[in-house]
């Protein structure tokens, strides 16, 4: 399925993050908390000042992580699943990768 998304998603830990960040070794990347609880709202990080912004939040706290997306177009339209029951379909668009 992680095929559909188009981008890196993974887990990590806040820490583990935040290090990442210090050190260099990850570019900008959208961050949010894995557990059910949200302890924090997600956002796109650029350093590790980013990630201190969250305030006093601990560095265990397991979080998804996503490579920064830049979405060109987004359309919906109306799909029937069958024929008493239509849906709605949402599709995005985002650029191709350059590599």
């Amino acid at each position: 399925m992680t095929e559909f998304l188009r981008r890196r998603v993974w887990t990590a830990t806040l820490g583990e993050v935040e290090r990442a960040f210090d050190s260099g070794s990850i570019p900008a990347t959208f961050i949010k908390p894995a557990d059910r609880r949200k302890s924090f709202t997600g956002a796109v990080c650029y350093s590790e000042r980013d990630i201190a912004a969250f305030g006093n939040i601990t560095r265990r706290q397991r979080v998804w992580c996503s490579e920064v997306v830049d979405w060109v177009a987004e359309s919906g339209s109306m799909s029937p699943i069958n024929e008493s029951s239509p849906s709605t379909t949402t599709t995005a668009t985002q650029p191709s990768p350059s590599t």
